[in-house]
């Protein structure tokens, strides 16, 4: 046994490793979300502003 070391054992090491790696997907997924959200609220204002401009005759 590892008692008294602060390591597991093979089977829970993996596990951990396992259970990291998925965690580490779920947050690479948010922040690709997060930055296509970004992406598309920045769009929308652009083409907004863009109206705007054309609306009252100045150019871009």
């Amino acid at each position: 046994m590892n008692k008294g070391t602060g390591l597991g054992t093979r089977p829970t090491t993996v596990a951990a490793a396992q259970k990291q790696k998925t965690m580490m997907q779920r947050v690479e997924t948010d922040i690709a979300n997060i930055v296509d959200n970004f992406t598309q609220l920045v769009n929308v204002a652009r083409r907004r502003t863009r109206e705007r401009v054309t609306e009252s005759g100045a150019t871009v």
